[in-house]
C-alpha cells in the first residue's frame, strides 16, 4: 500500500454517493445537458472537456457495487480478505507536494491567517475539523512570522491528517486483527531521497522527502538516469529485493 488508504477520519467519506450525484447534474447543467437525457450527454463529451470542468470532486465512493462499505466498518464486520500479508508505508514530508500541487497560497509568501484559512479548507476533504485546535497544536514553537516556517507546518498538518495517520491506522488495524494468524503488517517511512527527487517538482532543502520519492526505488527508475549516485542504486536495488521477495512469500 503506497500512496495512503482511504481511512477517512470520523468515518465521514470525502463524497457520498448523493453528494457526487448532486454534483455530476451541476456538471450536465454547465454543458446545457437536458434533463431527460443529462447522462448520455455528459457521456457525448470530449475527455478535453471533462478534464476543463474542475468543480466537481473524483473520490472512491463507498456504497457502491465497486466498494460496498468503508474500511473501518469493514474491519469491524471481518469482511475483508484476512488471508494476505501487507505492506504499508509513507515518506517522511507526504505533505509538502501534495499541498503544494493543490494549494495556490503556498507558491508564495504565506502568513499565519492563510494557515488557518487552508486548515478550515481542508474540512471540504475532512468534514468536522477543529481548526483552532489543529492550529495550536501544528503551530507550537514555530515562528509565526517565517513564511517557510509556516508552510512547514501546513505540510505536516496535510502529511499527517491526508496520508500519514490513515495508512498508519489502516496498517495497524490490519495487524491487530491478524496478531492471532501467521499474516505479516510491514509498516515503512521513507527518510531518503534520491538526489534526482527533484525530477518530481521537490527540492529536499525546502519541501523535505516528498509523497512519491518511494516509487523511483521501488519500480527502478534511478538505474535509467544518468545522474544517479552509487548509494541510490544500491539502495534501489536492495528496496526492489525486499518487494520482490514480500511478493514470492510474504
Amino acid at each position: 500500500m503506497e500512496s495512503g488508504a482511504n481511512f477517512h477520519y470520523k468515518e465521514r467519506s470525502v463524497l457520498t454517493a448523493t453528494e457526487a450525484l448532486d454534483q455530476t447534474k451541476e456538471m450536465a447543467k454547465h454543458f446545457n445537458c437536458s434533463q431527460n437525457q443529462w447522462m448520455e450527454c455528459l457521456r457525448q463529451l470530449s475527455a478535453e472537456d471533462v478534464n476543463n470542468y474542475t468543480s466537481i470532486t473524483t473520490w472512491p465512493l463507498e456504497g457502491t457495487e465497486y466498494l460496498p462499505i468503508d474500511a473501518q466498518t469493514s474491519f469491524r464486520e471481518g469482511k475483508y480478505n484476512k488471508d494476505i500479508d501487507i505492506i504499508a508505508g509513507v515518506t517522511r514530508d507526504e505533505g509538502s507536494l501534495l499541498s503544494y500541487w493543490i494549494y495556490p497560497e503556498l507558491h508564495g509568501n504565506f502568513t499565519e491567517q492563510e494557515f488557518r484559512g487552508l486548515v478550515q479548507g481542508s474540512d471540504f476533504f475532512f468534514h468536522g475539523i477543529p481548526v483552532q485546535n489543529v492550529t495550536d497544536y501544528y503551530l507550537r514553537n514555530v515562528n509565526t512570522s517565517d513564511s517557510q516556517a509556516l508552510k512547514h507546518a501546513f505540510y505536516n498538518y496535510f502529511g499527517d491528517i491526508f496520508m500519514k495517520c490513515p495508512t498508519y491506522l489502516f496498517a495497524k488495524q490490519f495487524a491487530i486483527n491478524a496478531k492471532n494468524t501467521s499474516h505479516n503488517v510491514y509498516y515503512y517511512e521513507l527518510t531518503y531521497q534520491a538526489q534526482d527527487g527533484a525530477i518530481y517538482g521537490c527540492v529536499e532543502e525546502t519541501m523535505g522527502i516528498c509523497h512519491g520519492s518511494d516509487v523511483a526505488f521501488v519500480f527502478g527508475q534511478l538505474f535509467e538516469y544518468n545522474s544517479t549516485t552509487p548509494l541510490d542504486l544500491k539502495f534501489s536495488a536492495e528496496i526492489m529485493q525486499m518487494w520482490t521477495q514480500f511478493a514470492k512469500n510474504g
